[in-house]
């Protein structure tokens, strides 16, 4: 089955579509409509064939991270290793590389505060209202207890 990730930049009108293993349509008003193959899926740190190509993490789709479970007032956090997924790296997560983990039991989460991780969670986008604006945040729902790496 593919998956289909949909990044829309309103201030430029670009929009990018991937499909893991199938097309890339990199298309605007000031760009042609060009594709290019995408990636394999073969479990590799980018699902892009060449560089300067970024995504998101897509609503209900299951990923594989690694970074560091942090914590700020009560709230966990994974901050992800944008070394090992560069193709998150866009300039807005570059400035914030942390994704909320969903989870209610805080204390279990202590265990692993400021530790590497790999973390098994499927992204979940949650709409929030922030001083008069809506906000459309991705949150991280873990699948399984997060693995401890050195």
């Amino acid at each position: 089955t593919a998956t289909l990730l949909l990044s829309v930049t309103l201030n430029s009108a670009t929009a990018t579509v991937f499909t893991p293993g199938g097309d890339m349509d990199n298309s605007g008003p000031d760009q042609p409509n060009k594709r290019t193959k995408g990636g394999d899926g073969g479990g590799g740190t980018t699902p892009f064939t060449s560089t300067n190509q970024f995504a998101e993490l897509a609503d209900g789709e299951n990923y594989s991270l690694t970074g560091k479970i942090v914590s700020w007032k009560g709230n966990f956090y994974l901050e992800v290793d944008l070394k090992e997924h560069s193709w998150l790296a866009t300039a807005k997560r570059a400035s914030f590389p942390y994704y909320p983990l969903d989870v209610t039991a805080s204390s279990y989460w202590k265990q692993f505060e400021n530790l590497r991780v790999k973390l098994v969670a499927e992204a979940k986008g949650v709409v929030s209202h922030e001083r008069m604006r809506h906000v459309y945040t991705i949150m991280l729902s873990p699948l399984v207890a997060p693995e401890v790496l050195k």
